[in-house]
């Protein structure tokens, strides 16, 4: 499970000592309710005790995501990021992550139209154990206003943050984040079908301009996903005793799931394939579904090929598969 960092979860408790939880716990069931309707963070996210529930609430979520996107982002670019630009930070959970995933990290800016987020932001960093978010830059303003404002980083990342635009903004802006990267550029959006349309017409206007796909995709040719199917992840966390009391939650973990895309300018390793869904069990067999350089695939693993089926099992929804191939 992918738990927020010790001093990121340090800082939070700090900053939580003293306030009502049962208040952060209405304020979060608004912001459920308001984000279910597809609304945005500006507003539904007004104040500091908005931003701490959000905090409390959803940075743990969006945190392991984006880390599990970043992983992926280290493991398949050829890319060693000292800078970072952080686009639609919120409480700076993709700041974070980028810590945890790109040791070489030296400066950060951290960008968010909401004063709330940009404020704990800010006091989350100070307390971070990376010399670079504690030295980060922040910037006010709306990133479809003010990319041209902003230097180019070796490592961008935008998480959850393009589905608070239209879907004409959300292309061009990406297409502006690309050319504002020098090395890796991450996208993470929710694990919907939305999310999933967005970063779909993101992936092919980038590819246009030039930029590799380094994953979750095992090639950069035109995505074979098709409706009703949509391509996305899962990843599970831990809920403090704080977190569950907040969303009225029993069960210890939450999955939270997420699309994702890790665009590189310089060479990648790819994936040779890509679990799609979680594998399904038979008495005979496992049965998995993966994308693959040639498309879309059905793998049936015989449990009479002991090898074989004993590898398929350690196989999990949104692993590699066979090993990787490189592409340059």
């Amino acid at each position: 499970m992918s738990a927020l960092p010790s001093d990121l979860s340090a800082a939070l408790a700090t900053l939580l000592h003293g306030v009502s939880r049962n208040d952060l716990a209405a304020r979060a069931a608004t912001m459920s309710q308001h984000y279910r309707g597809a609304g945005g963070s500006a507003s539904v996210v007004r104040d500091r005790q908005d931003a701490l529930a959000y905090a409390l609430t959803r940075m743990p979520a969006t945190y392991a995501a984006v880390l599990s996107a970043m992983r992926e982002a280290a493991l398949r670019c050829e890319a060693a990021p000292q800078s970072l630009l952080d686009i639609g930070c919120g409480p700076g959970s993709a700041s974070f992550a980028a810590a945890q995933a790109w040791p070489s990290l030296q400066s950060a800016t951290l960008l968010d139209a909401n004063d709330a987020f940009l404020d704990l932001a800010r006091d989350l960093t100070a307390h971070s154990g990376s010399s670079a978010l504690q030295g980060a830059t922040f910037v006010r303003g709306a990133m479809e206003r003010v990319l041209g404002e902003l230097a180019p980083a070796d490592g961008v990342v935008a998480s959850y943050a393009l589905v608070e635009l239209p879907l004409p903004g959300a292309v061009e802006v990406a297409t502006r984040l690309w050319a504002l990267t020098r090395q890796v550029l991450v996208l993470v959006e929710p694990g919907s079908r939305q999310g999933f349309a967005r970063l779909k017409e993101v992936r092919s206007a980038l590819i246009a301009h030039g930029a590799r796909v380094a994953a979750p995709c095992p090639h950069d040719g035109v995505c074979l996903m098709q409706e009703p199917d949509w391509c996305h992840f899962s990843v599970r966390l831990p809920r403090s005793k704080d977190h569950r009391f907040v969303k009225d939650a029993d069960v210890p973990y939450e999955d939270e799931k997420f699309a994702y895309a890790v665009f590189s300018r310089g060479p990648v390793t790819r994936a040779a394939a890509r679990l799609l869904k979680p594998a399904l069990d038979t008495k005979a067999a496992r049965h998995v579904e993966v994308c693959a350089a040639a498309g879309i695939e059905q793998k049936i693993y015989p449990r009479r090929d002991k090898l074989a089926f004993k590898a398929a099992r350690r196989l999990d929804w949104g692993d590699a598969l066979e090993g990787v191939v490189p592409q340059r």
